[in-house]
């Protein structure tokens, strides 16, 4: 499951729950999950993983506690570093224990990854060469070949690049959402000034 931005448990529940097929998704805060709990085993659910979850809202990790304890399924939070920080500040340490940071692919792993992107789940009309070259220079640099982050980058510039025409990822798309990932937003006009002087 992806959490979305400030997601609540009625949201993130009833996500579940239709995701799972189950007949009634819908419902309040309170009656979801009991439902849930209730049904994971039988829908042969056996681990739930819940990605980006820094954007959790509080109530959802007290909520998904009470969850494991009722269902027995354990849960996965993932996330950045925020999350650690949510829940170290909301003394959900003890609940949510263990935490693991996962390294930066190596370059051999991260070229047969991108590799896999291209011909597997992209599969665009023509070679797009995203382990080669400029482009693959700009995606290990701008990404610290970390995947969520290749993701977003890539994802984006597919978009961009088939709405320019392109049957690839354009080099150029793919630079300049690179080179705008992560920064700070800063207002064209103080841009221009900047430039100026």
């Amino acid at each position: 499951m992806k959490a979305w931005s400030n997601t609540s448990s009625r949201r993130l529940f009833s996500q579940i729950l239709k995701d799972i097929d189950h007949a009634a998704p819908k419902g309040r805060r309170e009656d979801l999950r009991p439902r849930l709990a209730g049904c994971l085993e039988p829908f042969g659910i056996e681990l739930l993983i819940i990605d980006n979850a820094d954007e959790l809202q509080r109530e959802v990790l007290v909520d998904l506690k009470h969850l494991h304890e009722s269902s027995g399924v354990p849960i996965v939070l993932a996330g950045d570093y925020a999350l650690d920080s949510m829940l170290q500040n909301h003394d959900f340490r003890e609940c949510y224990p263990a935490l693991f940071e996962f390294d930066p692919l190596d370059e051999t792993d991260f070229t047969k990854t991108l590799r896999t992107i291209e011909v597997d789940i992209l599969n665009l009309p023509q070679p797009s060469n995203l382990a080669e070259g400029i482009i693959f220079e700009t995606l290990a640099t701008r990404t610290e070949a970390r995947m969520g982050r290749v993701i977003k980058i890539l994802t984006k510039a597919v978009l961009h690049s088939l709405k320019k025409g392109h049957g690839r990822v354009d080099e150029g798309v793919l630079l300049n959402i690179a080179n705008r990932y992560g920064r700070k937003y800063i207002p064209l006009e103080t841009r221009k000034k900047k430039e100026a002087e």
